[in-house]
């Protein structure tokens, strides 16, 4: 299995370096790890020496030809930059996406490892997957869009994405509706929804509810029940408030205050 580490961030600080280098250590002997860096000025600061860096600008926004939601890539537009990696190289089996406020309380070779060792991995694996059903007033429904197509409400799925693995197959898939069938939608209700209606395997990391693995129940993060707009503020991936402190061994975490 040939896998790219992709670290999302616009940032070189020393908290991010710092980060990149445990993740070189993790994946050194499981695939090639990349700084996939937002890069806003036209030198590259000098603290990205050394770094395996893929950089990218808000310019993927028309350069892909797809349709965003919005005229930035925060939010709902972030999975731009990995999909412009992928064309770019289109050698991987899998493709791992790690924003920089995600951090995991333990080696992350134990998580990594895990999921490259299992014999049928699912195409698409996050956290937080839900179905409409289950918390209908979230905010990003509705972004999943065409203008002569429309998938029912109670197929849709939400995922929550600031890590993710993705397969080559899943992400030539998203490509294809994207640039070629013209869908356009959040990341995290167009990803689960196209790939599970798709016929591709999704899954959880951990967590709780439908989509986790029998025996993985809040395996790799602890989940807990959104509030009723569907914003996840509890649990150790969570969208707010930030996290200063990693209590559960084993445990991803997400936003983390550096």
């Amino acid at each position: 299995m040939k896998q790219a580490f992709l670290l999302l961030s616009n940032k070189c600080s020393s908290p991010i370096t710092t980060l990149y280098q445990q993740l070189k250590q993790a994946t050194k002997a499981l695939g090639d790890l990349f700084l996939l860096y937002h890069q806003t000025t036209a030198v590259l600061p000098e603290a990205l020496n050394g770094i395996n860096t893929s950089c990218f600008s808000d310019n993927l926004l028309t350069d892909l030809h797809y349709i965003p939601i919005s005229h930035k890539l925060i939010p709902g537009n972030n999975h731009f930059p990995l999909l412009d990696f992928y064309r770019k190289n289109p050698v991987y089996d899998f493709y791992w996406f790690i924003e920089d406020d995600v951090r995991f309380n333990g080696p992350w070779q134990d998580l990594f490892n895990y999921f490259t060792l299992q014999p049928e991995p699912p195409d698409f694996i996050s956290s937080h997957l839900r179905t409409f059903k289950e918390e209908p007033s979230w905010y990003w429904w509705d972004t999943l869009f065409h203008f002569n197509t429309r998938i029912p409400h109670n197929l849709r799925i939400r995922s929550f994405n600031p890590l993710y693995r993705i397969s080559y197959a899943a992400l030539s898939c998203i490509d294809f509706i994207l640039s070629v069938d013209k869908w356009r939608g959040h990341h995290e209700v167009l990803l689960p929804t196209i790939l599970s209606l798709e016929g591709y395997q999704i899954a959880d990391f951990g967590g709780t509810g439908q989509f986790v693995p029998q025996g993985q129940q809040n395996k790799f993060y602890l989940d807990d029940d959104p509030d009723q707009s569907g914003s996840i503020n509890t649990g150790t991936m969570r969208y707010r408030p930030f996290i200063n402190r990693l209590e559960y061994a084993g445990k991803l975490y997400h936003p983390v205050k550096d």
